[in-house]
């Protein structure tokens, strides 16, 4: 779900990773604040599905506010961003006063988008009216900056973040758990069959950069021609994946359902999809114009699934149903503004508003080696000579069964 809340794109932050033992002193005047009480990590396991081959440690920290909280102006000339790993530091970015102010500037024009004002009203953590985009702060103005991202080399868990910032006259830390998140549930992918990821855990500029859909999956059917569609990529019945059934990941309630939005009627052509949502999008509420027709489960112990981009019309489920795993509660469209083309749309997360929630890791136990399946290389007929492409790519193929 690529959402296109605000027009702005934010630029990636030039960080540059070193080894260095560099602490500040804790001060009160300058509060440091992801809103999180933890970071969620992929770090040197298979990611979100069971069975993957990936040695890759990876980290986002997808969002930073820091605000003075100090009678006085404060300017943030810099700040440091430290892993540490069983009291080890392992790697330290720096974000200097140049990358700092690119950095708030997009950040503020991304949260005044009015449509994403309207979104996440009521959640104190973005409230622009005391954002600014500059780094001298007046008492009780913040800035922010978002989507920092992390590689690390080390080669055991990292399981602290430490945020260091200093202004002219002071210094304020702040210390981040780094945990690996385990379901509380067992999950099943939504979809039976092969699939390919074009959006997941290493698309690290898509749903990785925003802390509501952190985890998520874009999935697609490729065909024997090796395309997701068949003849023509601009008419939804020519897409593999277009009209298949959805299932429920694990049993649960139903507890959010949006249906009636017509498929975007050519895909892959942003001027017909911006006309076709003007047109159609007006009797619908600003979330389902955005993200399509949808079925949000409550599953046990506080775990949501989101089902997006659904087929106008295709889904049997309704608000209060109680559904069982692997149930068929949809199909697969091209439904919303966020919809390029026919895929799902499928993140776990710990609450029913997918905005106001924060997504989850999920692994699923029906997967089989996910991660540039030879299996299902085997059964796309994909040459042996040609496999090392895949293994370069950001795509995941999946064979669920």
């Amino acid at each position: 779900m690529h959402s296109r809340i605000a027009a702005v794109v934010l630029a990636s932050a030039a960080i540059t990773a070193c080894a260095t033992g560099s602490r500040s002193t804790a001060a009160p005047s300058i509060e440091i604040t992801t809103g999180f009480q933890e970071i969620y990590a992929v770090y040197s396991q298979p990611g979100l599905v069971r069975g993957a081959k990936s040695s890759r440690s990876s980290i986002m920290l997808t969002r930073l506010k820091l605000t003075n909280t100090s009678q006085h102006e404060q300017r943030i000339r810099s700040c440091q961003i430290s892993f540490f790993g069983n009291k080890t530091l392992f790697q330290t970015g720096f974000l200097n006063e140049e990358t700092l102010k690119r950095e708030t500037a997009a950040a503020k024009q991304y949260i005044s988008n009015i449509n994403f004002q309207t979104l996440i009203k009521g959640d104190g953590f973005y409230d622009s009216a005391q954002v600014i985009d500059t780094l001298s702060l007046a008492p009780g103005q913040s800035f922010m900056i978002f989507r920092q991202y992390f590689d690390l080399t080390a080669q055991e868990p990292v399981d602290r973040l430490r945020i260091s910032c200093d202004t002219d006259t002071t210094s304020a830390v702040t210390d981040i758990p780094i945990v690996q998140y385990s379901n509380k549930n067992h999950y099943r992918f939504p979809l039976n069959g092969d699939f390919l990821l074009i959006g997941n855990v290493y698309d690290v500029w898509g749903h990785r950069s925003k802390p509501w859909e952190e985890f998520g999956l874009d999935a697609v059917a490729l065909g024997p021609n090796q395309r997701v569609y068949n003849k023509t990529i601009t008419r939804n019945r020519d897409h593999y994946v277009f009209g298949r059934e959805v299932i429920a990941p694990a049993d649960g309630t139903v507890v959010k359902v949006y249906d009636g939005l017509e498929d975007n009627p050519v895909p892959c052509d942003r001027a017909k999809i911006d006309e076709h949502i003007a047109k159609v999008g007006k009797s619908f509420p600003l979330f389902q114009r955005l993200s399509g027709n949808q079925v949000v489960i409550e599953h046990p112990n506080g775990e949501f699934s989101h089902l997006v981009h659904l087929k106008t019309h295709s889904i049997l489920v309704k608000v209060g149903d109680a559904v069982r795993q692997g149930q068929t509660i949809g199909k697969v469209g091209n439904s919303g503004d966020g919809s390029n083309g026919p895929h799902l749309h499928y993140h776990l997360s710990n609450g029913p508003d997918a905005l106001k929630a924060r997504s989850l890791p999920v692994k699923f136990d029906n997967v089989e080696n996910s991660y540039f399946s030879t299996l299902f290389m085997d059964k796309q007929g994909i040459p042996k000579d040609i496999r090392h492409v895949f293994d370069q790519s950001g795509g995941l193929l999946v064979h669920a069964q």
